[in-house]
């Protein structure tokens, strides 16, 4: 496990560094001046081969380290383990107390979005999944709710659109052709979904501004003839577009907060669960499950403690927390 921040080293017994405690050594630096002494004497300075002779006498006379235990402490921290992608991804986030987002009460910032399209591992997996239904989908044959006869996807709460990235990403891997839908209520990424479709996505997404408590589901539009009510000059012309609602066959949403609830999941998944294809429809993710867990955090105590002479609330919030300085204090005993 890397250290979160650099180790403050108490060193005992060791003697004064060399060169702090003295106010009149001098360290020599460049100052991109040439020496006078030296330019005005230029038979007394060596050739290569004598410079790199004196420099090697130089090193042999001098001591290896003024400061042995330092210099092994920093050899030590220098032969850590690189980074996981998830601790590059979690840098500045460790033990750090954050109020839970509300994205369906509160319209989300583009920055937010940025913050969520950097997990490495969430949309991998989404990518996966998608690609492992529209498989199955096709192997076991299984009737699609589009008069196009294409899968029907619709990803709920787009966002900035990521998910529909990776819908259109594994559908064009997998040649299976899909019929996209995009569903997002917050109209500042709306109009970024606009531009993805326009300039990267080909037009290929139909996008929807809505709640998704609200949608009627994917549309499908048909042209008949006039009805017989209208008078002849009505008629004259004139066809009736007639909007037909189909089910979904794959739903995708990644409403999950924290404790997979602090984003209203179950209440907006309930109102757009009823369009699911009721015979083969598929949700991703399928199902989650919320763990309740004791643990030891004298850093976030120290942190909830600060706060509640300014917000007598605070040791009841449910902050978000990338736990790092933790230890659990239940876990399951070792299988036989």
């Amino acid at each position: 496990m890397r250290l979160r921040t650099p180790p403050w080293i108490v060193l005992c017994d060791v003697g004064p560094i060399p060169g702090l405690g003295n106010a009149d050594t001098q360290i020599p630096r460049a100052d991109g001046f040439i020496d006078g002494d030296a330019a005005s004497d230029e038979t007394d300075l060596p050739t290569p081969a004598e410079a790199a002779q004196l420099q090697t006498q130089r090193k042999q006379q001098q001591p290896s380290s003024k400061t042995p235990q330092l210099s092994y402490i920093r050899k030590l921290q220098g032969r850590q383990p690189p980074q996981t992608i998830l601790e590059q991804f979690g840098a500045g986030y460790q033990d750090y107390l954050q109020g839970p987002l509300q994205p369906l009460a509160d319209n989300l910032e583009s920055m937010t979005y940025e913050v969520f399209e950097k997990d490495p591992i969430k949309y991998d997996l989404y990518e996966q999944a998608i690609r492992k239904a529209l498989r199955d989908w096709t192997h076991q044959g299984k009737s699609v709710s589009s008069p196009t006869g294409n899968i029907v996807v619709a990803v709920v709460g787009a966002g900035r659109g990521p998910l529909v990235t990776r819908a259109l990403r594994a559908s064009e891997d997998e040649g299976i052709k899909i019929e996209l839908w995009a569903v997002e209520k917050n109209p500042n990424a709306y109009v970024l979904l606009q531009r993805h479709n326009e300039l990267s996505w080909r037009n290929q997404v139909h996008l929807v501004q809505s709640d998704m408590r609200g949608w009627k589901g994917p549309s499908s539009s048909s042209s008949s003839s006039t009805p017989a009510y209208l008078s002849e000059q009505q008629q004259k012309g004139q066809q009736v577009c007639q909007t037909t609602h189909h089910a979904i066959d794959i739903l995708v949403s990644e409403l999950l907060g924290s404790f997979a609830d602090n984003e209203l999941s179950p209440e907006c998944l309930d109102g757009v669960t009823p369009l699911l294809n009721r015979t083969h429809g598929i949700s991703i993710p399928a199902s989650y499950t919320s763990y309740l867990t004791p643990i030891a955090a004298p850093k976030l105590h120290a942190d909830i403690l600060a706060r509640t002479p300014s917000d007598a609330r605070a040791p009841n919030t449910p902050y978000v927390v990338m736990l790092h300085a933790i230890d659990y204090l239940s876990t399951p005993p070792p299988s036989p």
